[in-house]
């Protein structure tokens, strides 16, 4: 990554009147800006008809994967919530602004405004990983897993926000000490933090796509073990480990290959936008960051649509209960009568 043109890319964040006057009539700015409000509200509402649709099914999970899944919505919530108001902000100002110079942004309120994406960047494959892991322990152990209570996924939710929230911090500090104008874009990298924030973005990429391939693998792993399943006697729990595996890999592994795809794209065109090679006007340059930040939003409104019509169209929790409970009976005192024999 060329950060040769960091001060320019900083420089075009700067508020001035006149730039904020060109920037109030760019009308693709304001269509950009809304469709990512709108995105953002819809996916909102479909959050509690998700949860919704779980808790009707009974979709009963592992503790760990409840408490990682609980992560990913919070982190959902968050980025919608964050969009929803920064846009917002800014379609109230470009209405009731009285000069262009009330487009202009202290540092504190940038901070308080860009850092939650930040999190959602750093927070969203860490925790992906972490389900990753504990579904390779479930398929592992799964005749001894159901009886694991809940460290694992307490130890790693504090892994987690620990590290986002460290790094937050780094990125917070150090914007507040470089950045002394108003902002008219809502940047917070700066000479101080340019680098770490680049080498952090390629070490998630590369965590991403090793995720996505453990999965992949997880599956696989999963397939051989229910098929050997069926060769020896039969295991209730093991056979609930695995069942609960497969269902919640079949819903994971597509949504990580998306992220993936999404992840890369935004990383390449943030390069191409930071290096020497782009030659833009500082507003035309404002308006394609904004454009590239649309792709957060957007991921987040298709994965709950994803994750929404993947419950409606195959039942899931059909999945879940694997079979009638008068099954596992009958099963379960034949193997009885086996060791009394």
């Amino acid at each position: 990554m060329d950060y040769t043109s960091t001060s320019s890319y900083l420089d075009s964040a700067y508020a001035d009147c006149d730039r904020a006057a060109k920037v109030i009539s760019h009308k693709w700015w304001i269509v950009v800006r809304a469709f990512q409000v709108l995105i953002s509200l819809v996916s909102l509402v479909m959050l509690p008809i998700l949860i919704t649709h779980f808790k009707c099914r009974r979709m009963k999970f592992h503790v760990n994967l409840s408490l990682l899944v609980v992560n990913v919505i919070i982190l959902y919530a968050l980025e919608c919530i964050d969009t929803v108001v920064t846009q917002l902000r800014f379609l109230i100002l470009n209405v009731t602004y009285v000069s262009p110079c009330d487009f202009q942004t202290d540092i504190w309120l940038a901070i308080t405004l860009r850092l939650p994406a930040y999190i959602y960047l750093i927070a969203f494959p860490l925790i992906h990983c972490a389900v990753t892991a504990e579904r390779a322990w479930a398929t592992v152990f799964a005749k001894e897993y159901e009886k694991v209570g809940c460290t694992f996924g307490v130890v790693c939710t504090i892994f987690v926000w620990l590290m986002t929230f460290g790094f937050g911090f780094f990125i917070a500090y150090t914007a507040s000490l470089d950045v002394e104008k108003p902002l008219l874009l809502l940047v917070i990298t700066t000479p101080r933090n340019r680098y770490p924030i680049a080498y952090m973005h390629w070490v998630l990429m590369l965590l991403i796509i090793l995720t996505s391939v453990a999965d992949y693998m997880v599956i696989v792993q999963n397939r051989r073990y229910r098929k050997k399943l069926q060769d020896v006697e039969y295991n209730l729990s093991m056979n609930f480990q695995l069942r609960e595996n497969m269902v919640t890999m079949q819903l994971i592994w597509p949504l990580d290959v998306f992220f993936t795809i999404i992840f890369t794209v935004y990383l390449i065109a943030g390069s191409y936008m930071r290096s020497s090679l782009v030659d833009l006007s500082p507003v035309d340059y404002m308006f394609v960051y904004e454009l590239i930040n649309t792709l957060f939003p957007l991921h987040t409104f298709a994965t709950l649509l994803l994750y929404t019509r993947y419950i409606k169209a195959h039942e899931v929790s059909r999945s879940v209960k694997i079979m009638p409970i008068n099954y596992h009976k009958e099963m379960y005192f034949k193997e009885l009568q086996k060791q009394w024999a």
